[in-house]
């Protein structure tokens, strides 16, 4: 995935992971072209440098994202498509950022359910142990992997490219990743 990514004459497009107090450096170092805020609210929220029309407000509370039991529901399977749809439409020649307030557990687990959505042909693990060498900070939102696995009719793919990962390290906040990424075309 890596490699496939590089494109001559461009920079690498890539996903621009942070947490809520690192939005500013990654909007200087990256410039991205649009954003993705996954909040427990967000109302008011708005990023310097990214159009309204450009930055999709995700309010997921933490509290969701941490447990474990939501997976026989899908009460954001709405909000999942259109984040799927936010990011398919986004211009690939600028990075996308996606956050949330640490950093650790619900944009992780966006970023990976994007990659996994907008590439199908490729190994969920793959996209997992690409993480996993990027951070040893995160642990994706298992509610999130989830329930993704069920709209994408993974077949527990997901679920299990999340347990091979294993547990982040119980980090406070997570840091600016820069994750090469480019959709397979179709």
């Amino acid at each position: 995935m890596l490699a496939r990514s590089a494109r001559i004459g461009h920079s690498v497009p890539m996903i621009i992971l942070c947490p809520y107090d690192r939005i500013e450096t990654a909007m200087e170092r990256h410039a991205p072209g649009a954003a993705i805020s996954i909040l427990d609210t967000v109302d008011g929220m708005s990023i310097d440098g990214i159009p309204p029309e450009r930055h999709l407000k995700i309010g997921y509370s933490m509290a969701n994202a941490a447990s474990d039991s939501r997976c026989s529901t899908l009460d954001d399977a709405d909000t999942l498509r259109e984040m799927i749809a936010f990011a398919r439409d986004a211009d690939w020649d600028k990075p996308l950022l996606v956050h949330c307030r640490l950093g650790l557990s619900r944009s992780p687990a966006a970023v990976f359910i994007i990659q996994c959505a907008l590439s199908p042909d490729t190994p969920e693990s793959q996209f997992a142990e690409e993480l996993r060498q990027l951070s040893t900070k995160i642990e994706p939102s298992f509610s999130m992997i989830c329930q993704a696995d069920q709209i994408l009719d993974r077949d527990g793919r997901m679920i299990d490219a999340m347990d091979m990962m294993g547990a982040g390290a119980g980090c406070v906040a997570g840091d600016i990743l820069r994750i090469p990424y480019l959709p397979q075309k179709g």
